[in-house]
Order: structure tokens, then C-alpha cells, then sequence
């Protein structure tokens, strides 16, 4: 197994915050980027804005499932 397998196997699960801040500082690739971090709290909000209003759900003038799709498209930094 290479160490980039290795990273990829332990990024794929879940851990306890001590668990993964433990990492973090033993493997620096697995800390997750401040933008990253903000896409996915996106993507959670948008996803309970859709739950709470429908699949046809709006925020101003744009629906909820493009913002979503735009969101998701977004490459992981």
C-alpha cells in the first residue's frame, strides 16, 4: 500500500474530532481547506433550505437544486 492509498482510505472515514485532529497533525493531507470547509456548510444549508421548502425551492431568484448542482461540481481543495 502506498502512502497515498493509506490517505485516501483514512479520509474516507468517519472519526471522532479528537480522532481526526490527531490526524491532522500526523498527516498534514488529511486537514480539509477553509474553502472546502465553507462548500460543504453550504451544501448543508442549501439542502435544508430545499428539505424545508420543497424540490422546487428558491433562495432570491436562483432554485435551490442549481445552486446544489453548482456547489457539488466544485473541486475539493
Amino acid at each position: 500500500m502506498t502512502r497515498e492509498e493509506a490517505i485516501k482510505i483514512l479520509m474516507g472515514h468517519s472519526h471522532t474530532p479528537q480522532e481526526r485532529a490527531a490526524l491532522e497533525v500526523l498527516i498534514p493531507e488529511l486537514r480539509e481547506s477553509e474553502d472546502e470547509r465553507i462548500r460543504k456548510e453550504l451544501v448543508a444549508f442549501f439542502i435544508e433550505v430545499r428539505n424545508r421548502e420543497g424540490n422546487e425551492g428558491y433562495w432570491h431568484d436562483l432554485k435551490v437544486a442549481n445552486i446544489l448542482a453548482y456547489l457539488e461540481k466544485q473541486p475539493a481543495q
